[in-house]
């Protein structure tokens, strides 16, 4: 339980601080609403952290360094085609109405991949402090 808690804390936490960082730091382009650019962000972020922290959650005991993290093909195959499903929907504009998304800026991309990845490793954090 203690793990699932902590998941969608630096899950959650990240794509929050995505949403503030849209809103109130990036810059948005001539045409697209402040709202859009936060609300694409967090979208972003928070695909992303659910595709990738699957990784380091296969095992409660042991970090995703002391494992074979790449050891499961077909894991690999379904995530990297949900991320290129992701990078579909966030940029071809058509299936980004639906979701009421907007193209993002190489700037929000890192900053959006630079929180996915804090969040894993907050998680790696969390698992080695809850192991002693």
């Amino acid at each position: 339980m203690r793990s699932v808690i902590a998941r969608a804390f630096f899950v959650c936490g990240g794509s929050f601080l995505a949403f503030l960082y849209g809103m109130f730091v990036a810059i948005a382009p001539n045409g697209v609403d402040q709202h859009a650019i936060a609300m694409s962000m967090c979208f972003f972020t928070l695909v992303a952290s659910e595709l990738l922290i699957v990784y380091p959650s296969k095992s409660e005991a042991f970090t995703g360094i002391s494992l074979r993290l790449f050891g499961n093909r077909f894991l690999n195959v379904a995530t990297l085609v949900s991320l290129i499903i992701l990078i579909v929907v966030m940029y071809i504009p058509i299936i980004g109405d639906l979701f009421s998304i907007v193209p993002l800026g190489a700037t929000e991309v890192i900053i959006s991949i630079i929180l996915v990845f804090m969040g894993i490793a907050g998680f790696e954090i969390s698992k080695l402090s809850s192991r002693r």
